[in-house]
């Protein structure tokens, strides 16, 4: 792997990661300030999953999906001409 690819590689996953960071955090202060509101244990795990799920909303990944979206088809062609 050419060192261009992996510095690729590693500007994607950092990309990935802080987006997952933001969501993490985002999703349990949602979260919190609803606590009070949730009385059904059962409940719990969907609403902060939902918080999540809000937060991730807020984000564009246009750019981000793009980005993946080149790299499996660069794996895939890759793969199409080793065989």
């Amino acid at each position: 792997m050419s060192d261009e690819t992996t510095n690729q590689l590693g500007s994607l996953l950092n990309a990935v990661i802080s987006v997952r960071d933001e969501v993490a955090l985002g999703g349990r202060a949602l979260y919190r300030s609803w606590g009070v509101r949730i009385t059904r244990a059962a409940f719990a795990a969907g609403a902060l999953n939902f918080e999540h799920y809000l937060v991730l909303r807020r984000f564009d990944l246009h750019e981000l999906q793009y980005r993946l979206m080149v790299l499996a088809f660069r794996r895939s062609d890759a793969a199409r001409a080793a065989s």
